[in-house]
């Protein structure tokens, strides 16, 4: 017979094995950064991330925006 100590220990385990299988999904739906800028300019992207600038960023926002917007 299990005591209120070994239910906890058994909902703490089952806690931390459904985060940990939560944290590799995430980790799998990861897309690798691109080679040149997300934007279409050419340029190669700041480091850690998919634009040049935040100029490019902003521009490609606001088109993928439009798009949405038109039903694309």
């Amino acid at each position: 017979m299990s005591d209120i100590i070994d239910d906890a220990n058994e909902r703490a385990d089952l806690d931390l094995q459904l985060a940990l299988a939560a944290q590799r999904r995430r980790a799998t739906d990861v897309q690798p950064l691109p080679k040149v800028c997300d934007n279409g300019c050419g340029e190669k992207p700041a480091e850690r991330s998919r634009y040049c600038s935040k100029d490019c960023m902003l521009d490609h926002s606001a088109r993928q925006t439009q798009r949405r917007r038109a039903g694309d």
